[in-house]
């Protein structure tokens, strides 16, 4: 009899011990998900990592986010008046020296041509040596002659278009300037706009380039200015620094 008692608590002790275990595994913070389809992988496997999150610069003191950047700056004589070029050329070399390894970046200066680095006009990679190189590119460009921003514009989203990245900014920085006339320019806009004095040319070439813009942009880059030397007698170049980001979802700040 005694020894029928021992088997039996043995054998109860046994159940209890499995009925233990099993309460333990069913209360794991980690518990399987019987519902899912077989091959599914690690049932606790976490979520995809979210997207990579754009470079972030500050320019003038603006934020501007992107994963490719090209910096398009007026060069013409209006901006060595009062040291806006060389205000501007500090603020490229400063934030290309602060991008990122992942980050793309390119260059442009415009007068009445135009000058980009680096030379193949392809944004590139913000290696180390190419963040060197492109800050020794910069500092060496000079004052130029007239402002002709259509030309830098058209060439800077060309370039940008050309980067496989998603995120494309474009920071624009000039007076708002459009003054190609004086080299021949007016011979390409309406006969009415060629007699007219030189103010109304400025206004017809602006309005030309915002039409250019917008038939160039078709990758959805955000163009964003820096007017600088806005003046208040020089509404229509206030005009286009203004209604140039307001068009392209870009931000627009006035440096006084």
């Amino acid at each position: 009899m005694k020894g029928l008692i021992a088997f039996a608590l043995l054998v109860g002790l046994s159940v209890a011990t499995v009925l233990g275990l099993s309460q333990d595994i069913g209360s794991s913070k980690k518990s399987l998900n019987l519902d899912l389809p077989v091959n599914s992988g690690d049932p606790w496997e976490t979520e995809e990592e979210d997207e990579e999150a754009p470079a972030i610069i500050f320019f003038y003191g603006q934020q501007f986010e992107g994963d490719v950047f090209v910096f398009c700056v007026d060069r013409s004589g209006s901006m060595n008046d009062q040291g806006e070029l060389a205000r501007a050329k500090r603020e490229v070399i400063r934030n290309i020296r602060e991008l990122s390894d992942e980050t793309e970046f390119a260059v442009c200066f415009f007068d009445t041509g135009v000058l980009m680095w680096p030379p193949n006009e392809r944004p590139i990679i913000a290696s180390s040596q190419n963040r060197a190189a492109a800050c020794n590119w910069v500092a060496s460009v000079g004052v130029g002659d007239l402002s002709c921003p259509k030309e830098g514009l058209t060439r800077s989203l060309q370039s940008i278009n050309r980067s496989p990245k998603d995120r494309r900014c474009i920071i624009y920085v000039g007076d708002g300037g459009g003054t190609c006339y004086k080299r021949g320019w007016e011979r390409q806009c309406p006969p009415d706009i060629s007699a007219n004095a030189d103010a109304d040319f400025e206004q017809w070439y602006l309005d030309d380039t915002l039409v250019k813009v917008d038939q160039l942009n078709n990758k959805n880059v955000s163009i964003n200015t820096v007017g600088v030397r806005l003046r208040s007698e020089f509404d229509i170049n206030q005009n286009f620094v203004r209604i140039l980001a307001q068009r392209n979802e870009g931000i627009s700040r006035r440096i006084d």
